[in-house]
């Protein structure tokens, strides 16, 4: 089963369906929508479910020990009393990733959430950096174009960025780009539509049909989704996916207001906010991990990271600090300041 999950930038395969909300957003309602037969992809990403022992180590691990690696490769081990041995396998090569994990591993990181990253979170984080590796930067924020006049816009958590955009996209007559991560080369912006914001919902019937693990019974329906059964399955007319960087918004809520920032002001609000996101629970330990494999250079990784954050900055025309008592006034604000720019 494969899937095109970032057009022209990520290529999915799995033996599994894929949980509803990572990966960069995994696939939805309408999967056929999302599958390419002939792509032709910057990174490509195998991730596929086995039973814990066919993870093959080499050594036996001692109690303490978590990861056996070698070059280009490595694995997680743990013996548990209740789930016996847990694994899961990352191997890294010229045409991408390879991603195993064991039954075991996936039913355990279920329940222990908070503790252990699922499968799913773990090759986001490496399609996160892997996707830096190639001077690609994913970034949280969502995003929509009217004429040449692309938009992205950061905020915390919970202020409206995600019913921003659909408000810009569905009453102001805008392209959707993205409603939670889009990807850059610093210039230009790639759609990753197929995202998990949006309003949550308890979905049993779904969960069951999309083998959603426990910790997602409650899931965000996407803007994707929302526009495509708005239109009549009339996407392409209104998506954009690929277009030119012009404008950043950072809208926070607060007494009304509007400042334009310098990049210097700029690039620390949002190199935090951006961090946020893919900076997960099992991070430090897969940098260690990945380190040691010689997966990357983890200090070139993140002076990389930064410079194409700051380069995506400096590709602005224009950088606003917005703020809105209510969240409903964001979409106005924001379509008002870019036609008074036109």
């Amino acid at each position: 089963m494969k899937y095109s999950l970032v057009k022209d930038l990520i290529n999915i395969e799995t033996n599994k369906d894929i949980s509803h909300g990572y990966l960069y957003g995994s696939v939805g309602v309408n999967d056929e929508e999302y599958i390419f037969n002939n792509l032709s992809s910057e990174l490509n990403l195998t991730i596929s479910e086995c039973d814990d022992e066919e993870i093959k180590i080499t050594k036996e691990l001692s109690n303490k020990e978590r990861y056996h690696y070698e070059d280009g490769y490595f694995v997680y081990s743990r013996k548990l009393p209740i789930y016996g041995d847990i694994r899961f396998s990352v191997e890294k090569n010229d045409l991408g990733l390879i991603i195993k994990y064991g039954k075991n591993y996936r039913r355990y990181s279920e329940i222990m959430l908070f503790q252990h990253d699922l499968p799913e979170r773990i090759a986001s984080i490496f399609s996160y950096w892997s996707l830096i590796e190639r001077n690609l930067l994913s970034l949280h924020c969502s995003a929509a174009n009217i004429n040449d006049r692309t938009v992205l816009i950061f905020a915390p958590p919970d202020t409206g960025k995600t019913q921003t955009v659909m408000n810009l996209v569905t009453k102001s007559g805008w392209k959707f780009i993205s409603d939670d991560i889009a990807i850059t080369d610093g210039v230009n912006l790639y759609s990753v539509p197929y995202t998990r914001s949006g309003v949550w919902e308890w979905d049993n019937k779904r969960r069951k049909k999309r083998n959603h693990p426990i910790s997602k019974r409650t899931i965000k329906s996407r803007v994707y989704d929302y526009i495509y059964d708005k239109y009549n399955g009339d996407i392409e007319n209104r998506t954009e996916l690929i277009s030119k960087i012009t404008d950043v918004f950072i809208i926070e809520r607060g007494v009304d207001g509007l400042d334009k920032l310098t990049t210097k002001d700029s690039l620390n609000i949002l190199y935090s906010m951006n961090s946020l996101e893919f900076h997960n629970i099992s991070t430090k330990h897969l940098w260690y991990a990945s380190s040691l494999a010689n997966f990357y250079n983890m200090f070139d990784l993140k002076a990389n990271e930064l410079n194409l954050l700051e380069k995506t900055i400096q590709s602005a025309n224009n950088i606003y600090k917005l703020n809105c008592e209510n969240p409903n006034d964001f979409y106005a604000r924001i379509e008002e300041i870019i036609k008074n720019n036109d």
